[in-house]
């Protein structure tokens, strides 16, 4: 009975593995669409949220746990570069939203901690 479970948990996972690699890699053209660079990427004690040319006023952002989705950061953009110290976040990866000043994400993107 162990022994199944462990197989079927182990084919969910892999076929998990084999649809993210399936996903398409952004092009050069689609990156300079992007309102945001995050960087570095894998990111170990911070990380850099430049917006560049594309700043406005009343811009926020959020930061979710990929895996549990849920908000663990939300901050209002006072500037074109953000610095988030991520000492204290766990490793794993995340999820970043970019908002308008009306609530209404214009961009998400995703980033991993590594420690």
């Amino acid at each position: 009975m162990l022994k199944r479970i462990f197989l079927i948990l182990f084919l969910s996972l892999s076929g998990w593995a084999v649809q993210a690699q399936k996903q398409p890699v952004a092009s050069a053209t689609e990156s300079a669409k992007r309102l945001a660079s995050l960087y570095p990427n894998p990111a170990i004690t911070y990380i850099n949220i430049d917006l560049r040319e594309n700043f406005k006023s009343g811009m926020s952002v959020q930061i979710h746990s990929a895996i549990m989705g849920k908000m663990i950061f939300s901050a209002q953009l006072s500037q074109a570069r953000y610095v988030l110290n991520v000492n204290d976040y766990p490793r794993g990866a995340y999820v970043y939203y970019l908002l308008d000043a009306s609530g209404k994400i214009v961009e998400a993107g995703k980033f991993l901690i590594t420690k």
